[in-house]
Formats: structure tokens, C-alpha cells, sequence
């Protein structure tokens, strides 16, 4: 080997990229000289027994509490519009989604998605569509404070010797917090996945966001929210379920609260709430499939309708109205599809080519055959429709059936029960279906 190759050789071997940082360690090294040694918990004191809580404080009833928590939905959902506008809510103390705002205080938002610049200029329209009096616009400008990390990142967690760990950032955020004396109720990322260590560890490094996010949780106990995108089944799908979100389970299993926004379609809306939406209106369904402190609220969606930047709640049918309204649907829907049956047997007695019940159905388009059936069952036995059969002697034509549906007036009804007898021209078959005796001699 020349002197040359023999020099680069040792600069290579030199190099801190080739060298194993662990090679010099002995077991002694890896013990971790920042933590004190493990001692037993002290017993439960009387005062600590008779002090402790059952639930964090609560900042929005059946909703938010000072735990972490997850708001998952597809792309495009208006995620981040109504998390500002949740966030005015919460910051004047004002009713949010019909939901009563325990605990006031001030936001932050850290996002690493959208531009300082954008979300104050949404949250200057959320502020106008909501109508708020100046002085309530200077609180919100004062008490919603914005960290914009989508340029100089920061992340919640890192890899430590191939292991997901919690970052500098959270406990930096608790002492930044701290020391300006600004005491947030809710702060909030938004993405998650721009605040981790990537999607390669699906489960660890949703693990290491969870445990980063109740540093902050526990240092300013708060409500700890992530924004979370959905996953492309999920999102295809309208998922509600407390892993709707993509990735793994570990966020959804570490989180004590999971909401999920999904579109909802103005036929949806319509049932839900009896609300109609307008040509310049849009709408999204917040589920709740999980808050651990509060009874189950899986059964109470809510309907949120966008127009511009104000966001207002459809409130829910009471029950006793949704039954109402289903019934009126249902008798509708089945007056439609009776009269449907009626003008199809109509129309092809009158064309020559009556249908039996088999042609009758598959003749009406838009409802389902079951439906199709049992709505002609119905119109049978009131005596609206008819089942004529061919007289005997006369041929079939056309492999035609040997009996086909009529349809009757009032009168035709009438006289059938009375007397048992149809109107002759019903009675008597069409060329299409049959021809008599005498004309095949």
C-alpha cells in the first residue's frame, strides 16, 4: 500500500462518522449519574389520602380536561380553523359547541404546518365572524400566543442510542412558560408527525410524543392537545373510533382524550339536526369516542356548520322529533315508491305490454327489491293493483305469463268487492299476452 492510500486510510478510521461512540463505555457508563438512586416510595399521608383528586381540572365540560389529548381528522377538515376558534372559546370563556367553558385561560399553539402569518390572519376572521367587541379581540390577541416552528424546527422527542426520548423542547416550553408567567390552559401541536422522530417506529415514537407531552402536562397542568391526520381507510371510511387516527395505537391508548372530525354531507346534516345547509355552507361531525373523564359521549355528535370563518353548532334532534322526522322520511319515501308501482303498471297497460310482478319490479328504479316487494305485496292486498289471469283456452304469444297486474280505479275497487267482478276490457287479455280460442282454429 503507498504512503498516500496508507494516509487516507487513517484519516477514514479517524473520522467521528466511523468511530462507534460506545466503544469506550464500561457498564459503569451507562448508569445515568443526572437520576438519584431508586429509593420506596414514602406511604400515603392522611392529608395527601384526603387531597387527592379524582379528575384533573376540567377546562371544557365533557370535552377537555388537563390530561393529553388528540384531535384526529382528514386533511382538509377544518382542523385548524376550529381549533382557533376554539381556542377564542376558551380564551373569553365563551360557550364552545353547546359545551359550557369550565376553565379560562390562555393558549398556545405550536404549529410546524402553517405559517405564524396565516393563523393570525384566521384568527383575525374568526374574531370579525363571531362578531367580538374590541376589547374582547385585544384579550384574544394578548392570550393566544402562537409559536412558529415551521421553519426553525424543534421536535418533542429524539433517538438516544436507539431509543425514543423525550427532547429539551417540552421541559423548555414548561420553564419559557414559567418564567413570563403566562399559565396556558390549553396548548396544542399541530402535527403531531412534524413533531416526532418520524413514522419508522410507528408505536415508539408515538410512545415518546405522549410521554414528552406530559412533561408539559404535569409542569403546567394544563390540556396537552396534538392535531393528528387520519389514515387514508379512515379517512375514505369516516372512521369515529378512537384509532381512527394514522399510524399506531399507542397515541389513541396513551391519550385520555380522542376527537374525530369528519365531513358530514348535507343529507347527514339534515337527519341529524333538521338543519338545511346552505349553498355557502359546509359541515363537520365531531365525534368523542374517548374522554376518560366524563360519561361516554360516544352517542353525541356534533354537528358543526362552517360558513367563512364562523362556526356555529347544529343542535341535535330530541328524540322524540328524529322519530318523528324518520317516520315523516319513511312515509314519504313509501308514498313515492307506492305511486312509482302504480304509474309503471299503468303505463304498461296502456302501452299493450302489462307486466306481471317480477316485470313490475324491475320496472321501478331507486328503491331497493325488498322495499320494491313489499310495497306491491301491500298494493295487492288493498286492491289497488290487480293479478288478472289469462282466461283458460287462450294462447300465450311472446312467452308471456299466465297472469299479469292491472291497475284499478276507485270504482274498479269498489265493484271487485262488491260483486268479485273486474271491468271487462281488464278482464280480457292484450294481443302482447295472449290470443282467445277462436282465433287460433
Amino acid at each position: 500500500m503507498s504512503a498516500a492510500a496508507e494516509r487516507v486510510r487513517e484519516l477514514v478510521a479517524a473520522s467521528p462518522m466511523f468511530q462507534d461512540p460506545d466503544d469506550d463505555l464500561t457498564p459503569a457508563d451507562l448508569v445515568d449519574d443526572s437520576a438519584a438512586r431508586w429509593a420506596l416510595p414514602a406511604a400515603i399521608g392522611s392529608a395527601e389520602l384526603s387531597a387527592a383528586r379524582l379528575t384533573p381540572r376540567c377546562i371544557v365540560e365533557n370535552y377537555l380536561f388537563a390530561v393529553v389529548g388528540a384531535l384526529i381528522g382528514p386533511g382538509g377538515t377544518s382542523k385548524t380553523t376550529a381549533a382557533l376558534h376554539e381556542s377564542v372559546c376558551i380564551v373569553l370563556g365563551l360557550p364552545m359547541w353547546g359545551l359550557a367553558v369550565v376553565t379560562a385561560g390562555p393558549v398556545l399553539i405550536v404549529t410546524a404546518e402553517d405559517r405564524r402569518e396565516f393563523l393570525v390572519a384566521r384568527l383575525r376572521e374568526v374574531c370579525r365572524a363571531m362578531n367580538l367587541s374590541p376589547a374582547q379581540t385585544t384579550r384574544v390577541r394578548e392570550m393566544v400566543r402562537i409559536d412558529d416552528r415551521t421553519v426553525s424546527r424543534r421536535r418533542l422527542t429524539m433517538i438516544v442510542k436507539d431509543v425514543v426520548e423525550v427532547s429539551a423542547f417540552a421541559h423548555d416550553i414548561v420553564a419559557g412558560c414559567k418564567a413570563e408567567g403566562f399559565a396556558p390552559v390549553l396548548v396544542q401541536f399541530d402535527p403531531l408527525v412534524s413533531f416526532g422522530v418520524g413514522e419508522a417506529r410507528v408505536n415508539d415514537a408515538e410512545q415518546g410524543a405522549i410521554d414528552a407531552l406530559r412533561v408539559i402536562v404535569a409542569g403546567l397542568d394544563c390540556c396537552v392537545r396534538v392535531v393528528h391526520h387520519s389514515g387514508k381507510a379512515g379517512a375514505r371510511e369516516k372512521i369515529a373510533d378512537m384509532y381512527a387516527g394514522r399510524g399506531g395505537s399507542a397515541l389513541a391508548d396513551g391519550c385520555r382524550m380522542v376527537a374525530v372530525m369528519q365531513p358530514a354531507d348535507a343529507a347527514e346534516v339534515a337527519k341529524a339536526t333538521g338543519r338545511t345547509l346552505g349553498a355557502d355552507e359546509s359541515a363537520v361531525v365531531l365525534h368523542r369516542p374517548k374522554v376518560s373523564h366524563a360519561p361516554p359521549q360516544n352517542d353525541r355528535p356534533l354537528y358543526i356548520v362552517r360558513k367563512g370563518y364562523l362556526f356555529e353548532l347544529a343542535a341535535p334532534l330530541a328524540v322524540e322529533d328524529r322519530r318523528a322526522q324518520d317516520e315523516a322520511r319513511d312515509r314519504e319515501r313509501d308514498s313515492a315508491l307506492r305511486g312509482a308501482l302504480l304509474d309503471a303498471a299503468d303505463a304498461a297497460w296502456r302501452t299493450g305490454l302489462p307486466l306481471a310482478q317480477r316485470g313490475l319490479v324491475e320496472a321501478v328504479k331507486g328503491f331497493k327489491t325488498d322495499a320494491k316487494r313489499e310495497a306491491l305485496g301491500r298494493l295487492l292486498g288493498e286492491g289497488w293493483l290487480h293479478d288478472v289471469r289469462v282466461p283458460p283456452g287462450w294462447r300465450l304469444v311472446n312467452n308471456a305469463r299466465r297472469t299479469y297486474i292491472v291497475r284499478l280505479t276507485a270504482d274498479d275497487r269498489d265493484a271487485l268487492r262488491k260483486t268479485g267482478a273486474l271491468p271487462v276490457d281488464k278482464l280480457t287479455p292484450p294481443p302482447s299476452i295472449a290470443t282467445p280460442p277462436e282465433a287460433t282454429q
